[in-house]
């Protein structure tokens, strides 16, 4: 079973850029990796494969935790599927608004912010002012196909209108609470989305059990992977990747017993 959100991956070429922008976000810094082995099973999931690839993670409670990928090369102008939706963001960290999006009980303001010069949300509270980034909007081409998804991933469907849907995720292991807003939006054509576009392109989930999860979607007709072991921060993990209905990519990990 999925016992928590692991991070959100973000595309990053300068590390020493994108670290101090989150760590004045309030996250801490816990490790980076360079020259990490590659896993084979992402290449359907990258435009440019190399052997070997950097990375690090950064933490913030009860927030998404944040791992920074670097696989060499960035696609700067991939339209996006994954949007970041912050409470609090304060005013310096944001460099243009655009327009209101009503959201069933509140309104998200489409946002560019900082040097990652994406489209992010931001969602106004005024009792709190400290950031907070626990919602992410997923922009899906079938509603009701990415519900389904989600939902065998351990998500919970929290209230639904007909272009929008709100889902809860909450581990066993703690009470803090994650929310995905899916957006139902009409496209030409069937789009594909990678590990190295430009900003967040994965969430990544544990589990007591790969293979469990693996047979779960499999079962359910979702593309997924084959499993394969990499070790990270000297944990060795059992890791594969399933694509949901509208091309979203989960990563799957599992830390091996010792």
């Amino acid at each position: 079973m999925i016992l928590r959100i692991d991070h959100l991956a973000v595309s990053s070429n300068n590390f020493s850029d994108d670290i101090k922008f989150w760590e004045d976000l309030g996250y801490t810094l816990e490790f980076i990796e360079n020259n990490l082995k590659n896993l084979e099973n992402k290449k359907n999931f990258l435009t440019s494969y190399q052997e070997n690839h950097d990375l690090a993670l950064l933490t913030n409670p009860e927030n998404f935790s944040i791992e920074l990928l670097n696989h060499g090369i960035i696609n700067e102008n991939k339209s996006q599927i994954m949007f970041p939706v912050f409470q609090n963001l304060t005013e310096d960290l944001i460099r243009d608004q655009n327009k209101l999006i009503n959201f069933i009980n509140f309104k998200l303001r489409e946002i560019i912010f900082n040097q990652y010069k994406i489209f992010g949300y931001i969602l106004k509270e005024e009792i709190n002012q400290v950031i907070k980034f626990n919602k992410l909007m997923i922009k899906v081409k079938n509603l009701q196909e990415s519900i389904k998804f989600w939902n065998h991933l351990g998500f919970k469907t929290q209230s639904k209108e007909s272009e929008h849907v709100v889902l809860k995720y909450q581990s066993i292991l703690s009470p803090a609470e994650y929310f995905l807003f899916l957006y139902h939006f009409d496209s030409p054509s069937k789009e594909s989305y990678y590990l190295n576009d430009k900003g967040f392109n994965c969430i990544a989930l544990i589990s007591n059990s790969a293979e469990n999860e693996k047979d779960l979607l499999d079962c359910n007709n979702i593309f997924t992977t084959k499993i394969m072991q990499l070790e990270v921060n000297r944990v060795i993990y059992n890791i594969f990747f399933a694509n949901g209905p509208s091309n979203e990519i989960v990563e799957i990990i599992a830390p091996l017993q010792k």
